[in-house]
Parts: structure tokens; C-alpha cells; sequence
């Protein structure tokens, strides 16, 4: 009985031990930067833009890894695959959507990587009806800046820099961020009545890449359309406290 009882211990200790897991990304909206926001009307000639910023963390165990492959398809697009990392070192990849070239940012985006929207705030602060936006914007995926030193598998140093070659990706504690000058960051406000509106952004809308969660893609901001709304004061303010936030991290993790 004993012999037995041992047997299956060590079995059992055999099969756990030769079993890895998917170190995953997790992507999410970092908040904070779509709190960075301006009106425009110099995007469009009579028209009227709200600007907006936005980032990507990824809180997940395993790096948002994607590649291009060759040859690329008969429009220029190049068919997109996920690298899924494992606690072993080993990986297997999956079909992840399309890169896209940009013309005015002038390299290489992984397709429908964001959506932003403007939605009604119905009573006690709840979202209401999508009023404006929907459209997907592509991203170059890159490690912007850290995000989180704090989180298990984080390496410092930016791994994914460029957005020339056939890989791009976001490491893990690190997060890819579009700021509000650049070209697509906007979302056509021209028919709207001035107020207070939810903006939401969501990543991977179309859920191309392989997630940890996909229950967390969603973030949303309140903002104001109107006279004033938005601009350098608010910008700075925003910059502020996202730098103070990630020196407090930096600390923690340095502290061990």
C-alpha cells in the first residue's frame, strides 16, 4: 500500500513538473493617458476634432509578440502571427491579423490594434449610446516607455523598439503609447452638442491576439466638449501624475 501510495506521488509530481503554461499577454488601456485630450479645428476644414491620447500596457506573464511574414500579400498587407511564450522557453505561434502600412506615420501597423468612441453618460454616470467614433486605428507596437517595473517577468530595457523590421511587440510591464499630435488620434466631433461625454478606448477590438483576460480591454474617461475643453494646462497635469506614478514603481522596484 505504501509502494503503491509513493507511486502515484511521484507520478503525479512527474506530470505537474512536464507540464508548462502560456506565459500570456494581458492588454490593457492605461487610463491615464486618455485623460490627455484637446478640440481641434484644424484638422479638417470646418470640421471639428476631439485629439486624444492613448496607451497600451501589457500586465500579462508573457510579451505581446508578433511578426510578419513573407512574401507579403498582393495589396502590401503581410499576414500577422502571435508568438505565445511558456514557462519551459518553449513557444508556439498563432494567426494574428494583418500589418498595414501607414502612409502618414510611414512604417509598419498591426491592424485594428485600437477603437475609440464617444458615448452618452445616461443617469447616475452610467454609458449610454455610442454618439461618435467607432472606427479602428492600427498601431506600431513598441515598448514606449515602462509601465509597471513591478510585475512578474519584467526585464528593464526597452526590447521592441522599431517599427522597421518584421517584429514588433509590447514586454511584459511595458506599454506602447500614442500621443495626441500624431496622425488618426482624433475622433470627429463636428455634429456633436457641447457636454460631458464618456471617450472609451478598447484594444484588440476584433480580439486578434491571444489574451490572459479579454474582460479588461475597455477603458473609459469622462470629457468635455466645449469652449476650453482639454488643452496644454490639462496636458501637463496628466504628464505630471503619470511620471510621478511610474518613479513611485521604479522605487518599489528597485527596493525589492
Amino acid at each position: 500500500m505504501r509502494f503503491t501510495s509513493a507511486l502515484l506521488v511521484l507520478l503525479c509530481g512527474a506530470v505537474s513538473a512536464a507540464e508548462p503554461v502560456d506565459w500570456l499577454p494581458d492588454m490593457i488601456v492605461d487610463r491615464a493617458f486618455l485623460m490627455d485630450y484637446a478640440v481641434s479645428t484644424s484638422i479638417v476644414p470646418g470640421r471639428t476634432h476631439l485629439l486624444l491620447s492613448n496607451a497600451t500596457p501589457n500586465i500579462g506573464l508573457g510579451d505581446m509578440y508578433v511578426y510578419g511574414l513573407l512574401p507579403a500579400n498582393e495589396d502590401g498587407s503581410q499576414d500577422v502571427m502571435q508568438r505565445v511564450f511558456r514557462s519551459d522557453g518553449s513557444y508556439y505561434d498563432l494567426p494574428a491579423g494583418r500589418f498595414i502600412h501607414h502612409p502618414e506615420h510611414d512604417h509598419i501597423h498591426l491592424e485594428d490594434w485600437a477603437e475609440y468612441r464617444l458615448r452618452e453618460i445616461t443617469e447616475n454616470g452610467g454609458v449610454g449610446e455610442i454618439v461618435a467614433g467607432g472606427e479602428k486605428t492600427s498601431f506600431c507596437l513598441r515598448d514606449s516607455r515602462a509601465y509597471d517595473p513591478t510585475l512578474t517577468n519584467f526585464r528593464p530595457g526597452a526590447k521592441y523598439d522599431s517599427c522597421e523590421g518584421l517584429v514588433q511587440g509590447i514586454s511584459v510591464g511595458f506599454e506602447d503609447i500614442y500621443s495626441k499630435d500624431l496622425p488618426d488620434q482624433w475622433i470627429d466631433i463636428t455634429d456633436l452638442p457641447a457636454g460631458e461625454y464618456w471617450l472609451e478606448s478598447v484594444v484588440d477590438p476584433e480580439n486578434h491576439v491571444v489574451e490572459a483576460d479579454e474582460t479588461n480591454n475597455v477603458e473609459r474617461v469622462k470629457v468635455t466638449i466645449g469652449d476650453g475643453a482639454g488643452g496644454t494646462f490639462r496636458s501637463r497635469l496628466v504628464y505630471f501624475f503619470i511620471n510621478l506614478r511610474l518613479m513611485l514603481l521604479w522605487l518599489k522596484y528597485l527596493r525589492g
